[in-house]
């Protein structure tokens, strides 16, 4: 999925956020998120599970980007998806719910890179 939407033209940049576990983040990892919020840049994140949710939130809230992270857009899997965003981060930004398939993923995130231009680094 991240090479079609690189070659696409978007930007793209991966972390694995879960893995059963919380992932353990690294500092650079950290220091660019950090680095993305005092430029109030607001990434797009694909979200496909609840328990990614509470990890990413919960890593973040470590860091205090909580507030940066509800300004962000999010594409989701599923409705349930939403709802578990709205209940830890209370009002969002953009949330867009696609089907679980890469097809439609890839769609969704087409259809923001054109409203929105294309995402720089």
């Amino acid at each position: 999925m991240s090479d079609k939407l690189s070659n696409h033209g978007a930007y793209v940049k991966k972390y694995y956020i879960y893995q059963r576990i919380e992932a353990n983040w690294s500092k650079n990892t950290l220091k660019f998120l950090l680095v993305l919020e005092r430029r109030k840049i607001f990434p797009t994140w694909l979200i496909t599970s609840s328990e990614s949710i509470f990890s990413v939130a919960n890593i973040l809230n470590r860091i205090e980007l909580i507030s940066w992270w509800s300004q962000c857009s999010f594409v989701v899997i599923h409705p349930k998806l939403n709802k578990c965003l709205i209940n830890i981060l209370g009002k969002l930004s953009k949330v867009f719910i696609c089907l679980p398939t890469e097809q439609s993923i890839f769609d969704t995130f087409s259809k923001i890179q054109n409203n929105c231009g294309k995402y720089k680094n």
